[in-house]
């Protein structure tokens, strides 16, 4: 029975030690123990940006934030790895050079917004408004901004290459020396915007609107053009 007992013990340990692996159960003699899932988060440093306080570099990984207000936000530098940002106000927010990969801000709203020179590949933008905002230098590789609202943003430098910009809008938008090697842009309004020096090999400019659009020196080399014909300029 001692020894019975000093096993029981050693699994309850492990068990309750162990709930940054998720969740799991443990079965012994018919007694059950169920463990509750753990984010990543630091709850600490997640009361501290829902209370509006500055967080630079805090740890919001797959925080469970949606329609959370995080107007005027300051969170350079964090880790919002996976974060659940659907339906966010984010309204002026700092977050340049925050580590976002694969998080989800589809339907957010943040005009204004620095988003420059953070990692935001795989991100779920969709149906997003960032009118005005900030992804300068901001690596947006396989980021989704179908039906998103970019007017007048600043996407300089920026790569995103293979994104999805189906539809979005980027009146006025600024995408100087943008990589956007095999994004989708079909159907998008690029009305005004500043393409000078954009890399657009391959991308999909089909039923895309370009009236007054800039494209001096930019690489349309595979690209499909708006009237669905390949373009070999710049090849």
């Amino acid at each position: 029975m001692q020894q019975l007992l000093g096993r029981l013990g050693i699994v309850l340990a492990i068990a309750f030690s162990g709930t940054a692996l998720g969740v799991f159960g443990v079965g012994i003699f018919g007694l059950e123990l169920a463990i509750a899932p753990a984010y990543g988060e630091n709850l600490a440093h997640l009361q501290q940006v829902l209370r509006n306080e500055v967080c630079p570099r805090c740890d919001l990984s797959y925080a469970p934030l949606s329609r959370a207000n995080l107007d005027y936000a300051y969170l350079t530098e964090a880790y919002l790895v996976g974060a659940n940002l659907r339906k966010a106000h984010l309204t002026q927010g700092h977050f340049d050079k925050a580590c976002a990969i694969g998080a989800d801000f589809e339907q957010a709203e943040g005009d204004r917004i620095d988003f420059s020179e953070a990692d935001l590949s795989g991100v779920n933008f969709n149906k997003s408004r960032f009118q005005g905002g900030n992804f300068h230098r901001a690596t947006l590789i396989k980021a989704q901004f179908v039906n998103a609202d970019l007017t007048t943003a600043d996407l300089s430098k920026s790569d995103l290459r293979d994104s999805q910009l189906h539809r979005a809008d980027l009146r006025d938008s600024n995408l100087t020396q943008a990589n956007l090697a095999f994004a989708n842009l079909s159907e998008a309004d690029l009305r005004g915007a500043k393409l000078s020096e954009a890399d657009l090999r391959a991308a999909n400019l089909k039923g895309a609107i370009v009236a007054g659009a800039e494209l001096t020196g930019a690489n349309l080399c595979g690209a499909t053009w708006v009237d669905g014909t390949e373009t070999h300029q710049g090849c």
